[in-house]
């Protein structure tokens, strides 16, 4: 017999019952957009019934960006792309904290990398689960992996439910090499860390590290045209002299 402090109504009929599966919390996407050098050249490369992720590799300094594309036409079909992209072909911007606690990391791509295309400017892997004869389609692969603008600006937003704290800005840090391997330990080690909200690092450079900031100051556009068009010049008189005594020989 139900007492009567149940109604009538069993465990199973309860909502708050053990026995009902917890609902399923929504997964936060992170949020990537590349912009140009003109108004119009603004693209998002995450899309709707995609995943994208991303790998900050401290060691190797690298940032791996995944995205996982559903097929509609197979049964739980998917594509995958991972591009591999190393610090030294791209610019640190900044790294900030939001009032909602998640980061907002901006970089670019110098501009010698912009100018080429393919495995030269990045590696890329590829996985597909099932057979399909048209791959669904990729937004980082089609508007960033191929992508010809003279600028390419990023701007990754990874949501506080996504990261760890002063730890996830530490590794950011570490991998385009902005702290030593002493301060990273320091900020992952914090007791009683502040919060993230109203983290501006290029301010805290500015401010705390100004040689550095000097030091590592980000060129111009143009300054790195020129500069790519001086090791070019110094590649082709290498090649050229390299053919004189190949000649004489």
């Amino acid at each position: 017999m139900p007492s009567d402090s149940d109604d009538g109504a069993s465990h199973s009929d309860q909502p708050k019952c053990l026995c009902h599966p917890r609902p399923i919390k929504p997964f936060q996407k992170l949020e990537l957009v590349i912009r140009g050098s003109k108004p119009e050249q603004v693209c998002r490369l995450d899309q709707p019934k995609a995943q994208l992720d991303v790998v900050f590799e401290l060691i190797g300094n690298t940032v791996s960006l995944r995205e996982t594309v559903e097929d509609p036409t197979i049964l739980k079909g998917t594509y995958s792309i991972c591009l591999v992209l190393d610090t030294k072909k791209m610019r640190f911007e900044n790294l900030i904290g939001l009032p909602n606690r998640s980061l907002l990391l901006t970089f670019r791509m110098r501009t010698s990398i912009c100018a080429v295309q393919g495995r030269r400017k990045m590696l890329y892997k590829e996985k597909f689960e099932g057979f399909s004869a048209s791959p669904p389609y990729s937004k980082l692969y089609n508007d960033f992996y191929l992508c010809d603008w003279s600028e390419q600006r990023l701007e990754l937003l990874l949501p506080a439910e996504r990261i760890v704290g002063w730890k996830t800005a530490a590794l950011i840090l570490k991998t385009f090499q902005r702290i030593t391997p002493e301060s990273w330990c320091h900020l992952v080690n914090m007791r009683h860390p502040p919060s993230l909200a109203g983290l501006d690092w290029r301010e805290i450079e500015r401010t705390l590290m100004p040689e550095k900031e000097e030091a590592l100051s980000i060129s111009t556009p143009d300054e790195e045209k020129e500069m790519h068009f001086l090791i070019e010049k110094k590649k082709a008189e290498k090649e050229a002299q390299k053919k004189v005594v190949f000649i004489r020989y």
